[in-house]
């Protein structure tokens, strides 16, 4: 896999920051990992969590006070959820701000993770691990209204086998795919994808 095109790209690109006041501060990882082609990683929450419980998201979480940043909040949560030191992590760059519908504010890394299976999750946060082929991704989402009493949003979905990916999840691989195609990174590694 070859990261210098998005590597370059997220450094020049002018990325949407969104004012976290009144927000409660999260972080999370878009693991980007290697085996046969590039793909994503993804966790499917537990049932047992407070919020967004049973949903497909990204490892990652809300702010401790013990973080000094929020890169320190995505990688204590990458390495509490799925067990990847922070030792064996490379922050690729820094994507958009997002927020969620239970009040988050999301601040997103993109990082390449190392290959292997089965990941040792935290069973009591995360039902199972994902990994899906980037190619997946590339084509545009379903869209439907969702409303919620006066919250009306846009709903990205992407069905993939027994499973379906919608919410700030889904906005945020399909931007990710955005810059991604911008970057060159698509064409640079279209052997490792397709």
């Amino acid at each position: 896999m070859r990261l210098e095109p998005l590597i370059k790209y997220l450094k020049i690109r002018k990325r949407n920051i969104i004012d976290e006041t009144g927000y409660r501060p999260a972080a999370v990882v878009i693991p980007l990992v290697m085996n046969d082609s590039i793909s994503i990683l993804l966790t499917k929450r537990s049932l047992k969590l407070t919020h967004h419980k049973g949903e497909i998201s990204f490892p990652g979480g809300r702010a401790d006070l013990s973080d000094s940043t929020k890169l320190d909040t995505a990688l204590r949560e990458l390495y509490e959820e799925i067990g990847i030191p922070q030792s064996e992590v490379f922050i690729i760059g820094l994507v958009d701000d997002y927020l969620s519908i239970t009040n988050f504010h999301i601040t997103t890394f993109v990082a390449q993770i190392p290959y292997f299976c089965p990941y040792s999750y935290n069973k009591e946060e995360i039902d199972e691990v994902y990994i899906i082929p980037l190619r997946y991704f590339l084509k545009e989402p379903k869209t439907e209204i969702y409303k919620r009493g006066d919250l009306v949003r846009k709903n990205f979905i992407y069905d993939i086998d027994r499973i379906r990916i919608f919410g700030v999840t889904a906005q945020i691989i399909k931007d990710l795919t955005h810059i991604m195609k911008e970057s060159g990174f698509i064409e640079e590694n279209k052997n490792f994808i397709f």
